[in-house]
């Protein structure tokens, strides 16, 4: 049977977000206990033992200059042995029958790996969207930055984050969303980093720096001596996605296969595959 999640179940769910996806059990239970009081989550569910779930969270897509609500499917799970009997179909199915009662145009989704995106596109999510990531060494020659960086909240950044898509073909995310992200930063050792006009979602990996989003908010020269500064023992920098466009920082990034999206309206005019801003999702 495919119904809501009960608040009781949530160790459940953690559970199965385990069994799937190799996340920390603190982040995991934080995502959890958030989105199940946001009445997100939506489970398949036999004699009251967790088979597969999905969380629904609401976004909205801008295109071609309109504002339009939409969903975003996030940690959709099936237990290791429960899969392959069309649990995740009925289960999206049922998602996408909720987004469409609440006027939703679009269904987004990250599919875990590349291997993916055919069991979706099977299902209907044929809209690709592409997503360009940048890798750095650290350089040679030691450079400085004067670049005034300090932690910065989540509805800062939030702020910062709607100000630069203005007006961009991209997906917005609620406050509520950007604020657990930077809890899930915090919880993975990092910070959420700004200065005047932009921000950094920065993860230390290792000897690598992990920059899951960057808005460079004009500090295009300062940025990268400013990281590799802050983060003495970086070899190596990783950055997801640049805010301000994949050109800004004057180096080749590579585009890769990052969403899939299922129109359950006619899409808006100007609609094309690709280049949709959508990182920062809850992947």
């Amino acid at each position: 049977m495919i119904r809501q999640a009960r608040p009781e179940e949530q160790a459940a769910l953690q559970t199965l977000w385990l069994s799937s996806f190799a996340d920390e059990e603190p982040c995991v239970a934080l995502f959890v206990r958030s989105l199940c009081s946001y009445g997100c989550a939506l489970v398949d569910a036999a004699e009251d033992a967790l088979r597969a779930m999905l969380f629904l969270l609401p976004v909205r897509v801008q295109m071609s200059g309109a504002s339009l609500p939409a969903s975003y499917i996030y940690a959709a799970a099936t237990r290791p042995d429960c899969r392959g009997q069309g649990r995740m179909t009925r289960l999206l199915a049922a998602a996408e029958e909720r987004a469409a009662s609440r006027g939703d145009v679009c269904v987004l989704l990250c599919p875990q790996t590349e291997s993916l995106f055919a069991f979706y596109g099977a299902r209907g999510y044929t809209g690709r969207i592409d997503r360009c990531s940048f890798l750095f060494s650290r350089p040679a020659e030691r450079t400085s930055s004067m670049l005034p960086m300090r932690a910065i909240s989540p509805e800062e950044a939030s702020a910062l984050r709607a100000a630069a898509l203005q007006g961009r073909d991209a997906v917005q995310l609620p406050t509520a969303q950007l604020r657990l992200k930077a809890a899930d930063t915090a919880l993975a050792g990092g910070t959420l980093l700004g200065w005047h006009g932009g921000y950094a979602f920065v993860e230390p990996e290792g000897r690598q720096l992990h920059v899951r989003e960057l808005l460079l908010g004009g500090a295009q020269k300062d940025i990268l001596p400013a990281l590799w500064e802050k983060y003495p023992k970086a070899l190596t920098m990783r950055i997801d996605a640049v805010l301000d466009g994949d050109e800004t920082l004057s180096a080749p990034g590579q585009w890769r296969p990052y969403g899939a999206c299922r129109w359950l309206a006619a899409p808006p005019a100007g609609w094309k595959d690709a280049r949709l801003f959508m990182n920062l999702m809850l992947e």
